[in-house]
């Protein structure tokens, strides 16, 4: 893809230890202090990236290519909103489906699974709702296939006749004010990631469960892409995972700080929808 205009970032990828040889990479959720064991046993190194402007290639990058894709799709939903559960369930949901239907035409069931919420204003140690979360500045992607089934074992519990179907889950990701530039989401194009060599498994420890991540180690051949300026209309689909492996592409992603437009916060909403095919 041509060079266009890029701007230089930090990102945290994941630092190579020859401890991940004997030990899997993994992070828990909760005080394991009087497990006597700690939080992680790994660390994120920061890396300067030049992240491409998406105006540049817009019309270029494709969901089942490079896997992610924008789109101009508004919502009939107002700031405000997206600030109820019940709105987002009752009104936003269903807008979400119908656009992925269109999107995803091939697929044989389409439906939605959890949706979580981001705020750069909250802090450390602040108080919030369960599904309100902090933009992340960690390179991942939020599933690997394996760990994509954890996240569905209750979905399909509940909903038997879709147990063995290939799928995909895939987030529909927008700002829910703007325009804003702050905390922009930067997306890896995946035909410039070296598979499996820049792949690391990560597990993740609940209380009473344990998923599976994707981190990425760096590789100058990453190639970035993010939107300068975010609209409420912009609407980003990017593949998390696909239960046929990591030969379908998918979408390493994060969040940066743009230190010259701090003056409004990043308000988002991604959801999380599986889409399975016969």
């Amino acid at each position: 893809m041509g060079e266009g205009s890029t701007s230089l970032q930090l990102l945290n990828y994941i630092q190579r230890d020859r401890l991940f040889q004997e030990e899997k990479p993994y992070i828990a959720t909760f005080d394991t202090s009087k497990f006597g064991w700690p939080e992680t046993n790994f660390q994120f190194i920061a890396q300067n990236i030049h992240c491409h402007h998406v105006e540049d290639f817009r019309d270029k990058l494709n969901l089942d290519i490079n896997g992610f894709q924008f789109f101009e799709k508004t919502t009939q939903l107002l700031p405000s909103d997206f600030e109820d559960e019940e709105i987002i369930i009752s009104r936003y949901y269903p807008e979400v489906i119908d656009f992925v239907k269109k999107a995803r035409p091939n697929a044989t069931h389409i439906d939605i699974v959890s949706h979580s919420r981001r705020d750069s204003s909250i802090r450390e140690g602040m108080v919030v709702p369960g599904s309100l979360y902090r933009p992340v500045s960690d390179v991942h992607a939020d599933f690997t296939p394996g760990g994509s089934s954890t996240f569905l074992k209750t979905y399909l519990h509940n909903n038997p006749e879709y147990r063995g179907l290939p799928y995909e889950i895939i987030n529909a990701w927008r700002v829910t004010e703007g325009p804003t530039q702050n905390w922009p989401l930067a997306l890896c194009d995946y035909q410039s990631i070296s598979v499996p060599e820049d792949l690391e498994q990560a597990d993740i420890i609940h209380p009473s469960s344990v998923g599976e991540q994707m981190l990425l180690y760096w590789n100058p051949k990453h190639q970035w892409y993010f939107l300068r300026e975010q609209r409420v209309e912009d609407l980003i689909l990017l593949r998390q995972t696909d239960s046929r492996g990591t030969q379908i592409p998918f979408a390493a992603h994060a969040s940066f700080e743009n230190l010259n437009h701090r003056e409004q916060p990043r308000k988002s909403i991604e959801v999380r929808i599986v889409c399975f095919y016969e």
